[in-house]
């Protein structure tokens, strides 16, 4: 007889069979104490008006929308250029499922370029390849906060006037390209806020563009876009507090019973998950505003953006030094800056990296997929197997680190004891 051991139970085990009280994960590690008291408080539109100031300044741009999430941003990026159907965006072959899941909403059909396997972001000359008469957009993806070719990829828009050049900057909040804050390069560019990225909110992303005429057709959208129903604002609210208490080591054991109250069927969900069927949310509007109750934290954290992109460094620069010449590490383009939302390496044993890390710090595998979050057949996604060969080498050997604050010195020291106790077994 087979026993199969629940999710429960193996929760349990984690819990108690280990050596480490707690287990650094990728979320809320940019959310702070003065977040839980900020959350309560209800912005005003003054208040949101100067949330989408602070947001365009620091992204250097002139006008800055927010959104209940990233993919939105992107929704409404799209709709402000008049993007629909019979039309194209090239975008990478190494993204979240929300990506060609915005373009599809639109109308619109993902067409997915190859990826530098040393930069981990599209690959120009695969891009040029893939333009055809119906390319309305390419997409810019900063990939784990590394600048793109940001400049090569100009020239191939500006030289063809039909196209419009946009920055997928959602993990890239913070870096910089020549100098110049990544987002401000293209004709539109759109941010997350959500658990996982640079600023955390939760939920949550914004739109940026220095085209005044693009800026005022996404100030239209922005008009008519409703705010998100109540029960799930205060939904929202009420799991940033508990997600918040259940990622910090001194009240690690919570975690268990708020594993399970997430998992509840109880009324209000809105979370990244909730397009993995491919289909467009009917449960809430789409696009939705920003949660007014979130705007107090998204301003705090990104007062504090260049010393968490600082700190993210240092984590990066010591990951670097403890793998480095073991393992496929991503090269940062001379001029660039890179914010490091993760830390990502490819190496040909992911399983063995995850058995001897993942119980201290977690490892991640964004993306192993061309739409990562994507379960179904591929083609739905507009995605033809065998088409991008670099990309789909990496999804089978990316893994990655969080670069939070919750990666403080002790964490490290862990993880290079634990290096050094395992690195004979793994490549």
């Amino acid at each position: 007889m087979t026993f199969r051991v629940s999710k429960a139970a193996k929760h349990i085990e984690q819990l108690i069979v280990r050596d480490a009280f707690f287990r650094i994960s990728y979320f809320y590690g940019t959310a702070a104490p003065e977040d839980l008291e900020r959350v309560e408080d209800y912005a005003t539109d003054g208040e949101v008006e100067v949330w989408h100031r602070l947001a365009a300044e620091r992204c250097g741009a002139d006008a800055a929308f927010s959104f209940a999430a990233g993919r939105m941003a992107l929704f409404a990026i799209l709709t402000a250029l008049e993007v629909g159907p019979g039309d194209e965006v090239i975008i990478p072959a190494f993204t979240c499922v929300a990506v060609p899941n915005a373009i599809r909403f639109s109308g619109a059909t993902p067409v997915y370029a190859d990826v530098d396997p040393d930069t981990f972001n599209v690959s120009i000359e695969d891009v040029k390849r893939r333009i055809t008469p119906r390319t309305r957009v390419v997409m810019a993806q900063h990939t784990f906060g590394n600048p793109a070719d940001i400049k090569g990829l100009k020239e191939i828009t500006e030289t063809r006037r039909s196209l419009a050049l946009v920055e997928d900057a959602c993990l890239a909040l913070g870096a910089s390209y020549g100098g110049q804050p990544v987002g401000s390069w293209g004709d539109a560019a759109f941010f997350s806020t959500d658990a996982t990225k640079m600023v955390c909110t939760d939920v949550g992303g914004v739109a940026v563009t220095n085209d005044s005429a693009l800026a005022s057709r996404i100030q239209d959208i922005w008009a008519r876009t409703p705010e998100m129903p109540g029960n799930i604002e205060t939904r929202i609210v009420e799991q940033f507090k508990a997600r918040y208490h259940a990622t910090r080591p001194e009240t690690y054991w919570r975690i268990f019973i708020n594993r399970l109250l997430w998992r509840a069927p109880l009324p209000g969900k809105f979370e990244s998950s909730d397009e993995s069927d491919g289909c467009l949310p009917t449960n809430y509007p789409y696009p939705a505003r920003f949660l007014r109750s979130m705007v107090g934290v998204a301003d705090r954290q990104l007062r504090d953006i260049e010393r968490n992109v600082a700190h993210r460094q240092t984590v990066a620069r010591h990951l670097d030094a403890l793998f480095g010449g073991h393992a496929g590490s991503m090269r940062v383009e001379d001029g660039a800056t890179c914010s490091w939302v993760r830390y990502p390496l490819l190496v040909d044993d992911p399983q063995g990296w995850y058995d001897a890390f993942d119980k201290y710090v977690k490892v991640g595998d964004w993306f192993d997929s061309p739409a990562y979050g994507w379960h179904g057949d591929l083609a739905e996604m507009g995605y033809t197997i065998g088409s991008c060969p670099q990309a789909e080498s990496m999804h089978k050997r990316i893994i990655n680190f969080p670069t939070h604050y919750g990666m403080d010195g002790r964490v490290l020291a862990k993880m290079e004891r634990l290096w050094e106790r395992h690195r004979s077994e793994l490549r």
